[in-house]
């Protein structure tokens, strides 16, 4: 079984945080209730003076998110530290995962109160600024711990398990069977349903007698052509550039176009049809509708049923199934490699 890599996404995520953050207020001010009943968060709206309530949500909206800001800088970090890039998706990890964070989530209480509230202490009392006003009450007391306890529990936990389950889905993508990623006998028969009919190299008599007698030349118009030297890839940390000889094959996951190295899965920008049109055909041969592969990482095929072909790579359990009819393009690309 493959690790589940870890991403923590923030960008283009703010709309789910911001609705996360309001969801984490309504916790805050349920929980003062128990401190101060008669006057709490909820009295005006008790009350009907709905506006007043509104007036004092937007108070705490703009202190809170600097709160939402520590917590995932804390995190973040905090994960970065651990070196936590991946975990086994088995329960016995998951619950490690869960607890692991657990202490940086409650050491994050400790750096949250004493900045949200020294801005609302210069909020609360502008031109009335005082020692004896601000210390303790607005630095730190137990009693703002545990009033920020559930809260930032429910919003780490909140942020840390739709994350994984984002990674979840992305890593269950990858080696989905339906998708064409497995190398059992079930996979193989789902790649071959789902592959599209491919233009077959139309290849000469000349060249037909070049691939018997391994003498081929491949040059062809389109050889001549500038071929793609590197491609942009990238994961969750960000963006680099790789030479296309490093890559073992890309395919095509839903509407995700990926690369694999020997040892690491990257995302690109390019489709299979640009990748096939821009890369080396010497090198690089699109056996189905969403497999382009290195063929220096080739390792042999073989006859699997009927017109079906199996393609295996070095150095890996991976398989691909191919159609007989791309054989001879196939041997074609192979042979091209040594004239």
């Amino acid at each position: 079984m493959s690790p589940l890599p870890l991403t923590f996404r923030t960008r283009g995520s703010w709309p789910y945080i911001a609705l996360l953050l309001l969801l984490c207020i309504l916790v805050f001010q349920f929980v003062s209730i128990r401190h101060n009943s008669s006057n709490n968060a909820f009295t005006s709206l008790v009350q009907g003076d709905i506006g007043a309530y509104a007036k004092g949500l937007l108070y705490y909206i703009p202190v809170e998110f600097i709160t939402v800001c520590v917590i995932l800088v804390v995190l973040v970090l905090y994960k970065k530290w651990l070196r936590l890039d991946s975990l086994y998706p088995t329960a016995v990890s998951l619950l490690k995962y869960e607890i692991i964070f657990l202490p940086a989530i409650l050491g994050s209480i400790i750096f949250v109160c004493p900045i949200t509230n020294a801005v609302r202490y210069a909020f609360l009392y502008v031109n009335h600024y005082s020692w004896r006003s601000y210390y303790p009450d607005f630095f730190f007391t137990w009693r703002m711990y545990f009033n920020y306890l559930l809260s930032v529990l429910f919003f780490s936990y909140a942020y840390l398990n739709a994350n994984l389950m984002l990674d979840y889905i992305d890593w269950h993508q990858a080696i989905d069977p339906a998708a064409g990623t497995g190398s059992n006998e079930s996979t193989r028969v789902n790649d071959t349903e789902r592959e599209e009919k491919l233009p077959v190299l139309a290849l000469t008599e000349d060249q037909k007698n070049g691939i018997e007698k391994g003498t081929i030349n491949s040059d062809t118009e389109s050889s001549k052509l500038p071929v793609l030297q590197i491609v942009e890839v990238y994961d969750g940390k960000g963006s680099i550039v790789l030479p296309v000889d490093t890559i073992v094959y890309f395919d095509v996951q839903g509407k995700v176009y990926r690369a694999y190295t020997e040892r690491k899965e990257y995302k690109l920008r390019k489709t299979i049809l640009e990748l096939e049109q821009e890369l080396d055909s010497k090198v690089f041969f699109r056996i189905s509708r969403g497999v382009i592969v290195n063929t220096s990482f080739i390792a042999n095929y073989s006859h699997w049923e009927y017109d079906k072909f199996i393609i295996r790579l070095s150095n890996s359990s991976k398989e691909f199934v191919m159609q007989r009819k791309r054989l001879s393009a196939l041997k074609a690309c192979l042979s091209g490699r040594y004239s």
